[in-house]
């Protein structure tokens, strides 16, 4: 039961950050939207935890991750408003790895 709210959760937050990210932009907040992006990936991350058995699963996990993030990057190219940005991918990839940090800590621990 535990994996399958997970598996929702993973799944509902993964359209959630597409949705989020392919909305044309209004106006952006310059100032928060690198940690925006750290705190949005490490989170997705830490959502996807539990579906990982093993270790190397959850650097799959965050493999994969990324991948979606630079994808997400490159859509945003064919959004009114939004564009590409190393600086998000950059963002968004950091915060994986905080995830995957974080990840290892709470499996250790628990």
């Amino acid at each position: 039961m535990i994996r399958k709210l997970s598996a929702a959760a993973f799944a509902v937050y993964s359209l959630l950050i597409a949705a989020l990210s392919l909305t044309p932009a209004v106006g952006t907040a310059a100032l928060w939207d690198k940690p925006l992006h750290l705190t949005a990936y490490t989170i997705y991350l830490l959502l996807g935890t539990p579906l990982c058995r093993r270790a190397e699963h959850l650097y799959w996990m965050a493999a994969g991750i990324f991948f979606y993030s630079g994808l997400i990057e490159v859509a945003q190219h064919f959004v009114p408003g939004r564009y590409m940005s190393l600086g998000d991918v950059v963002a968004n990839g950091l915060g994986v790895l905080l995830g995957l940090v974080l990840a290892r800590w709470l499996r250790r621990r628990g």
